[in-house]
């Protein structure tokens, strides 16, 4: 009798545990349900990931790029490249409007555009990182 109380109360605590991850308290003392996104919140991240690709210009690889998308934040796209791929594309995101307060050196380049995006590109032993953060 007291295993199969103890193996109930292990499945309690196991499914409290379960249910109590899917729930994110904020601030002021609510709770915001982030088990699942509805489609209206997929469809606004889409939009928004698309916006960081769209201020990146359109570049192909030899190789497939990776690509991770960070809660509307940031963008991040890491892809083995040569180094003269490394240096094209350089030259393809000043073209588009990654130019303001730019830094650049052997294997690295940082600047914003015009509307505050910042782009962060590194390239290290043929893997090329493009890192872009909202204003």
């Amino acid at each position: 009798m007291k295993r199969i109380i103890s193996v109930l109360a292990v499945c309690a605590f196991i499914l409290l545990t379960a249910c109590s991850c899917s729930i994110k308290k904020t601030e002021n003392g609510g709770s915001v349900n982030t088990a699942a996104p509805t489609a209206s919140t997929t469809a606004a991240q889409t939009k928004m990931h698309n916006d960081f690709k769209d201020r990146l210009p359109a570049f192909k690889f030899e190789n497939e790029p990776s690509e991770k998308y960070d809660d509307g934040m940031r963008y991040i796209l890491t892809v083995k490249c040569s180094q003269k791929e490394y240096e094209k594309y350089i030259k393809e995101v000043k073209k588009t409007g990654f130019d303001q307060n730019a830094i650049e050196d052997e294997g690295y380049f940082c600047a914003y555009d015009e509307q505050g995006y910042y782009a962060e590109i590194t390239y290290i032993g043929e893997m090329m990182t493009v890192f872009v953060k909202l204003p």
